[in-house]
């Protein structure tokens, strides 16, 4: 080797070298977040969100949010969100009813703020225009992470967009969509135990997902019992199944990959008459073509193909 090609394989060392310190000194720095906060919940007349609520895997509540119009209130810039929600609280009370609500852009705090409220989502100390990667909170350790251009998932449509997401230390999460709004709200560690899941948004003249009804159905359902619906599908994370039982009594939900091995216990448990809602995750497993199996009272009920991508 000469003197001068040595030289030369020396100095490229010398970059190689710089430019992985330089990586490693960007990437340990919160990635900041250019974007308006507002855009995280866009306030506008007409805009409207539909939302399910779970818990344990079932299908206790849908909410419907309206903005209808504006007002101002205390000087304030207020819109007026009128809230339908029907089905069972956490507590198990039923709910059948209408809410109004009075919410505007809190520029101090960078939050969205709801009157006789104060700040919500994320509320606290932790504000929308938090840096990703970042932490927030009074003591709690809030950590903040995210990104640009993300693949999400609304019911059946994938979209790409900004999200940016609150977690705790239990396990807890509140994520944002830009130009959409709030796309999820997980309390514990399971995302089956207690989830509030965006379904249905209607932003300015675009729309995303399926619109739900507030009809939840306990008893009397007429048509075919079985597996209704597997949405979104195919799937990469998460996906919902829909399923109809005629007659209370022992019911599980089983998925089989190719092989006939039983990789996921979806649901399990003794369960009344009509739709039932479970939520399905499989980020973990393998690409491929796995099978959904319905069984109630001891016997295979419907079998339902599922196919993951990677």
């Amino acid at each position: 080797m000469t003197v001068r090609s040595r030289k030369k394989t020396l100095g490229n060392a010398y970059w190689l070298v710089l430019g992985l310190l330089w990586t490693s000194l960007v990437q340990a720095q919160s990635i900041p977040d250019t974007l308006d906060w507002r855009r995280y919940f866009p306030l506008q007349v007409g805009n409207e969100w539909h939302y399910v609520y779970i818990w344990t895997n079932t299908l206790m509540m849908r909410t419907q949010w309206y903005i209808i119009g504006d007002t101002l209130l205390d000087n304030e810039h207020y819109f007026v969100f009128r809230v339908r929600r029907k089905g069972v609280e956490c507590c198990f009370d039923q709910v059948n009813d209408t809410l109004f609500w009075y919410i505007r852009y809190d520029t101090v705090n960078a939050c969205v703020y709801r009157k006789g409220d104060g700040c919500y989502w994320p509320g606290g100390s932790c504000r929308l225009d938090a840096p990703f990667y970042s932490q927030c909170g009074d003591g709690w350790n809030v950590d903040v992470h995210g990104g640009y251009n993300m693949l999400v998932e609304i019911d059946k449509d994938t979209i790409r967009t900004a999200k940016k997401s609150f977690s705790t230390w239990d396990g807890s999460s509140v994520s944002f969509l830009a130009d959409i709004g709030l796309y999820e709200t997980l309390i514990g560690e399971s995302p089956g135990d207690n989830m509030e899941t965006l379904v249905y948004a209607r932003i300015g003249t675009k729309s995303y997902g399926t619109p739900t009804s507030l009809a939840v159905e306990t008893k009397g359902m007429s048509g075919r019992a079985g597996i209704v619906d597997v949405w979104p599908h195919p799937v990469r994370s998460g996906v919902r199944v829909s399923y109809v039982v005629e007659r209370a009594g022992a019911v599980a939900l089983l998925l089989y990959d190719v092989l006939g091995r039983q990789v996921r216990q979806v649901e399990e448990g003794f369960q009344g008459p009509g739709r039932h809602l479970a939520q399905l995750w499989v980020a973990d497993l393998p690409a491929g073509v796995y099978l959904l199996r319905l069984i109630v009272g001891g016997q295979v009920l419907d079998d339902r193909p599922l196919v993951v991508l990677r």
